[in-house]
């Protein structure tokens, strides 16, 4: 029987190893020696055997290198943990230098966003890689061989995330990749209002509004709720109506566009802005602007009047809705003037604003008003109560 021995040696003065055996083959001349770790340095000597014993070693071979290959294993305990709506942290163990194989380039972060679908309704991540996932993966590559984690950002909100890392050097990646690990980002408030709102008008003051819900993407957490907004810049236009939702964090974006209508018309509030610019002992001049709340679109205007102390001699006079000044002239001097204004759209007369004047020649400006009134029971930590006593208008009103 023959046996030859293969011995690697793969440190400088280092432990010589039987790398090879090969048995009954006095004829071979060459011989595949595997099992060698690749990128490595190594010597080879040769030792004959027969039924005597061995041969001295062989003289050994010039120092080689094996060819690179793709690194032994991806890296180690791979953990992901939310930092917030749109972070992720990923920590893993590196490679130690003799598992890349090669002149180590890095590790490569895939991640990509896991349905509800595909998660079944559990959180967890040990059987989402053995059947197929719809959509694509993104790749993060850091170039530090030593790093041992990397921040994901830019993600969707309360959303989870598949985590895989795998090692590279200049020949390949690490196969399999590690398992995956999941983990779904924090909460945020809603990114986008409901869908479909409606918002229609039931009478002069109620209207009734009407949504679906907030696309699933989204909703960026656990839905607590909807407020309806709405507001009119202007009296006189439409009403606009939106939407949002909210969560723990606070109130969403609110929906877009608004929901633009009108109320059924009403009668008028009272005009705004009742004064008197100009007065004498025998006129006044009474102005007055359109009502807050028109509730339609304003017909006519109607100014009333009459001493403050005797009610049966009333003068009343109306005016287009361009009009909106009156002067009242024939009045007694130095007498008190109690004025109404009201305004007309189509469904009638509403409320009245009312003034009160008195005829004189002599206005002035008004006396200080006394001084604030503060109790010691109306002091509070962030606010206060007082209360004062005017003083005399100048016989016009403040």
């Amino acid at each position: 029987m023959l046996l030859i021995y293969f011995q690697a040696q793969s440190k400088p003065n280092g432990l010589w190893r039987v790398a090879h055996e090969e048995r009954d083959l006095p004829s071979a001349r060459t011989l595949v020696v595997s099992g060698l770790t690749p990128f490595a340095e190594y010597r080879l000597r040769l030792i004959a055997h027969n039924v005597v014993g061995a041969s001295p070693p062989s003289e050994p071979t010039n120092t080689f290198q094996t060819i690179q290959a793709p690194p032994a294993h991806p890296p180690a305990n791979v953990t992901v943990r939310a930092l917030s709506a749109t972070q992720i942290r990923v920590r893993w163990i590196p490679l130690q230098p003799f598992e890349w194989y090669g002149n180590p380039r890095g590790y490569n972060i895939s991640y990509k966003e896991v349905t509800i679908e595909e998660t079944h309704g559990n959180f967890t991540a040990s059987d989402l890689l053995e059947e197929p996932l719809s959509g694509s993966w993104s790749n993060v590559v850091t170039n530090d061989p030593t790093a041992n984690s990397l921040i994901l950002g830019s993600l969707e909100e309360w959303t989870p995330y598949l985590v895989i890392v795998s090692a590279i050097n200049e020949v390949g990646s690490s196969k399999p990749s590690s398992p995956p690990a999941l983990e779904r980002t924090r909460e945020a408030v809603p990114s986008m209002g409901p869908v479909g709102v409606e918002a229609n008008a039931t009478s002069s003051t109620t209207v009734v509004v009407q949504w679906g819900e907030v696309p699933r993407r989204h909703q960026n957490g656990l839905i607590e709720g909807f407020k309806v907004v709405y507001y009119s810049t202007n009296p006189r236009t439409a009403l606009q109506v939106h939407v949002l939702a909210y969560n723990r964090l606070g109130d969403g974006v609110p929906s877009q566009p608004p929901v633009s209508l009108l109320t059924f018309e009403d009668v008028p509030g009272p005009p705004s802005n009742v004064s008197f610019p100009d007065v004498s002992l025998t006129t006044a001049r009474i102005i007055w602007d359109v009502p807050l709340e028109p509730n339609g679109r304003i017909l006519a205007y109607r100014v009333s009047y009459h001493l403050h102390t005797d009610q049966s001699l009333n003068f009343s006079k109306e005016f287009p809705p361009s009009d909106r000044t009156y002067r009242a002239v024939e009045l007694q001097s130095e007498r008190y003037y109690s004025f109404s204004v009201e305004a007309q759209t189509r469904l009638g007369w509403g409320q009245a604003a009312y003034a009160l004047v008195f005829t004189t020649a002599s206005r002035e400006p008004p006396q200080p008003p006394s001084a604030p009134h503060i109790s010691r029971s109306q002091i509070q930590s962030h606010r206060i109560t007082f209360s004062w006593t005017p003083g005399r208008d100048g016989f016009a009103p403040i």
